[in-house]
């Protein structure tokens, strides 16, 4: 009895502790209570890419008639410089674009800025386009068209969340920037060295193709990060900047072979005179066009990096949103 008794008066045992419960982000949970989120992403989807369609089509119409059209052909030779200025005027407007989030929101102002720097990029290519037949760059703009729509359907439903790990994907492109360059330096340095012109243009290619997956990932949504539903504007500017990359870097593959086959025309079919004033001319030609050409090149990942950076700061400005909400 006692033994009975003393083992009624044991403390109970200790409560168990309860399990953590797991409460996903506010992102995780759009879908199924607010079914217009949805609608509203798809929305967005469908306008971003819509009007990226639209903006690419008056582009071509514009490439293809300066490649087609051979007095504006050479206008654009001879005034390769035109194309210089307008690249270099478009990269400080795309950043005042990018990082100025109230510029996004001015209803007019907005659409005004987004069209002059496409134009501007527009313009920018036109040189490139003057090289090229127009048969040549229609293959050139289907290729950079196919590749894009590739890269944004893999990054649209692939599992790995491309946002979440920004900071290894923006490791990785600045390992392949910084190859890529030493690629572009020996190119410039070595005269017959098409080679490293490709093995440059294949490092630009993957980096470009990682930030567009990553693009895609912010503009599908319900991933680490996302783009606001009102920054349709800000996405359709990134896919340009993207696609005009890709564009010129088979545009100067083009370049390079007319290059080699107006020197080989020079060499075969002019006399000693009439060569030596050739060759004096195409040297001063070719250092223009090369110098032009090379400031061309470096824009080109510089686009890519100031867009990076801008990401990069507005994934930061996403996060702390989600942050403060929750």
């Amino acid at each position: 009895m006692a033994s009975s008794s003393g083992s009624q008066n044991k403390p109970p045992p200790p409560p168990v502790p309860p399990r953590p419960v797991m409460v996903p982000r506010p992102t995780m949970l759009q879908y199924e209570p607010h079914e217009s989120l949805k609608i509203s992403r798809c929305r967005f989807m469908v306008l971003v890419y819509l009007l990226f369609v639209v903006f690419l089509l008056l582009a071509l119409i514009q490439w293809e008639l300066v490649s087609y059209y051979k007095p504006l052909a050479h206008f654009f030779l001879a005034n390769y410089w035109l194309s210089a200025v307008c690249m270099l005027i478009s990269v400080p407007l795309l950043a005042v674009f990018l990082m100025v989030r109230k510029a996004r929101y001015i209803p007019i102002f907005s659409w005004l800025l987004l069209c002059v720097i496409i134009e501007l990029l527009v313009i920018g290519i036109c040189t490139l386009a003057a090289y090229c037949s127009e048969l040549n760059f229609l293959l050139y703009f289907t290729v950079t068209a196919i590749l894009m729509v590739t890269c944004v359907l893999i990054g649209s439903f692939i599992p790995c969340d491309l946002t979440a790990n920004v900071a290894v994907l923006f490791l990785v492109s600045i390992q392949l920037f910084l190859l890529s360059i030493f690629l572009l330096m020996t190119y410039t340095l070595i005269e017959s060295g098409d080679a490293f012109f490709i093995s440059f243009a294949v490092m630009i290619m993957l980096v470009i193709g990682m930030f567009i997956m990553y693009h895609a990932q912010l503009i599908r949504g319900g991933r680490y990060a996302e783009l606001y539903t009102t920054d349709g504007l800000f996405a359709v500017i990134i896919l340009f900047c993207h696609f005009c990359i890709i564009l010129m870097l088979f545009c100067f593959g083009d370049w390079l072979k007319t290059k080699d086959v107006e020197d080989y025309d020079i060499d075969e079919g002019t006399d000693e005179p009439t060569k030596s004033c050739a060759a004096s001319s195409a040297v001063i030609g070719d250092f223009l066009g090369q110098t032009t050409q090379d400031v061309r090149r470096l824009l080109s990942p510089l686009v890519d990096i100031i867009i990076t950076s801008i990401i990069l700061d507005h994934t930061q400005m996403t996060t702390t949103a989600k942050v403060a909400h929750k």
